[in-house]
C-alpha cells in the first residue's frame, strides 16, 4: 500500500478499529506414507492475513495463470504471510489473496513436523465492497464462503 493506510478503502478507521486476531492454530503433524496432493483441500483464505510457521515441506500456493500448485519452501526462522480475502477487499484490491494448501511432499513420506498459524480477520461488523461491487458485513461473507466449502465436500 506503499505507506498509506488508505482510508477511503477501510472506511475511515484504523487497523485496530477494523481487524482482530482471531486464533492460533498448532498442528504436530505424526509421520505418514505419500499421499497425492489430490488428497488434500484448499482452504478459502477469508481472513486479512495469516502467518505460518513450519518447518518441513507441504504448504502450496495455486498459480492461476498456469493452473498448477507450487511448493513453499520453508526457511528456518521465518513465517509465511498470506493475504486473504478479506485485506484483498479492505485495500481496495491493492493485495492478493492466493489460495494455498498442505499436502504431502511429492515421493517424500510425512516426517514429524510442527507448524503454528495465526489468523487476523475483520471485525463481524466491518463492511466492504467485494469483486462484484456488492457490500458486505464480514460475518455474512464469512459464512457464505464457509458454507460453500462445507459443501463441496471439504473438510477444514
Amino acid at each position: 500500500m506503499q505507506g498509506s493506510t488508505s482510508a477511503h478503502h477501510l472506511r475511515e478507521s484504523t487497523a485496530s478499529q477494523t481487524c482482530q486476531p482471531h486464533v492460533w492454530s498448532f498442528s504436530d503433524t505424526p509421520p505418514s506414507q505419500p499421499k497425492t496432493p489430490t488428497q488434500a483441500s484448499a482452504p478459502i483464505p477469508t481472513s486479512a492475513f495469516s502467518l505460518f510457521f513450519c518447518d518441513a515441506r507441504g504448504l502450496q500456493t495455486f498459480v492461476q495463470g498456469m493452473q498448477e500448485w507450487r511448493s513453499v519452501e520453508p526457511c528456518n526462522g521465518c513465517a509465511v504471510v498470506n493475504v486473504g480475502n478479506s485485506l484483498r477487499f479492505l485495500s481496495g484490491r491493492k493485495f492478493r489473496s492466493v489460495v494455498h494448501r498442505v499436502a504431502p511432499y511429492p515421493g517424500e513420506t510425512t516426517e514429524n513436523r510442527s507448524s503454528c498459524a495465526y489468523f487476523v480477520g475483520p471485525r463481524m461488523d466491518v463492511e466492504f465492497e467485494d469483486e462484484k461491487g456488492e457490500q458486505w458485513k464480514s460475518i455474512d461473507w464469512h459464512m457464505r464462503k464457509y458454507k460453500s466449502y462445507r459443501e463441496a465436500g471439504k473438510t477444514a
